[in-house]
């Protein structure tokens, strides 16, 4: 996705994230801001508009670890049924 003409931008998203393995690889990655309340997103909210090279950064990583993560689901189902896991 790094030929694309569209613009990515960087992913952000309230405190309670911990238990979605792809929003904690997002914000390990880079590519997303958790965000705890009202002033911290004011805060992010500056800087990413005030630098936009940070913000293309960001956006980009946000973009690269959704493509690289695509097709997760259909591999999952895939799995489930090869080794028949949801008969009784």
């Amino acid at each position: 996705m790094s030929g694309s003409s569209r613009t990515l931008k960087p992913v952000l998203f309230g405190p309670v994230y911990d238990k979605y393995i792809e929003a904690v690889g997002l914000v390990e990655a880079g590519g997303a801001v958790s965000i705890n309340d009202a002033l911290d997103f004011e805060s992010v909210a500056k800087n990413l508009f005030s630098n936009e090279e940070n913000r293309n950064k960001m956006g980009q990583i946000a973009g690269d670890f959704v493509q690289a993560h695509k097709g997760a689901s259909a591999k999952i189902i895939s799995y489930i049924q090869e080794k028949r896991l949801l008969t009784s």
